[in-house]
């Protein structure tokens, strides 16, 4: 059943809204359509699964529904601002403030300690130093990180310095979650333990998150599960 359709209830709570979303990239006979009139809505209290296939446009999908990239047609909504009505400033504010982001890669600044990565993103929030070594210091807790906040990520495993970066994404304390391939890199232990992170931060309704994945092991734990398949969302897996 296509998913392309506003949802039908709820619509006040939607933290992301997305409407015909349409992406392409290049022009003439090298035109690539990435976005196909994609809808989306993501609640509060939502961890929605987006699954697809390399190349099938999730990465893009979660790119322009951040303000990352642009969309040629379409609307996003986001935490209650369109997008498109915004400046580049206000776009990167919003980010900042609101929006926790994990990525396939943990991307963490080499020269800060685990502790001081994870405490950057509330710093940026403008959250005062001390309650930010606070808030990294709980968020590595829950990724079962305790006692490696003074090592650098040069010092971690690979495995280790992902499960940093989604603590990074929570302790800022954001609305909405964007995440982009989370457990890709991690044994299935530690997946799971990443996939009850996201489930358990998001499940007194206050915030959400859109994750795009390969891996059972979070759509098992996602409250909805679309797929991505010629640019257009299907509810459910193929």
């Amino acid at each position: 059943m296509p998913a392309d359709a506003a949802q039908a209830t709820g619509e006040d709570e939607a933290l992301l809204r997305a409407a015909q979303l349409r992406r392409v990239y290049g022009e003439g006979e090298d035109a690539s359509l990435a976005l196909d009139g994609t809808s989306l809505t993501v609640r509060e209290g939502e961890l929605v699964a987006i699954e697809g296939r390399s190349g099938s446009g999730k990465t893009t999908l979660l790119n322009v529904v951040s303000g990352l990239d642009r969309t040629d047609e379409g609307t996003v909504h986001l935490l209650g601002d369109e997008l498109g009505a915004l400046s580049t400033d206000e776009r990167l504010a919003l980010r900042a403030d609101e929006v926790g982001f994990v990525f396939q890669k943990p991307a963490l600044v080499p020269e800060l300690t685990l502790l001081e990565n994870v405490a950057l993103g509330a710093r940026i929030r403008g959250i005062e130093p001390a309650a930010s070594r606070d808030r990294a210091s709980r968020a590595l807790a829950d990724v079962d990180l305790a006692g490696l906040e003074d090592r650098f990520p040069g010092e971690v495993s690979g495995g280790e310095a992902q499960r940093a970066s989604v603590a990074r994404a929570f302790a800022k304390d954001p609305h909405l979650v964007l995440a982009d391939e989370p457990t890709a890199n991690l044994d299935r232990e530690t997946a799971e333990l990443v996939a009850d992170v996201f489930r358990a931060s998001i499940k007194d309704g206050q915030a959400a998150a859109l994750v795009v994945t390969h891996d059972p092991v979070v759509a098992e734990v996602a409250s909805r599960t679309h797929r991505l398949q010629q640019g257009r969302l299907h509810e459910g897996q193929a």
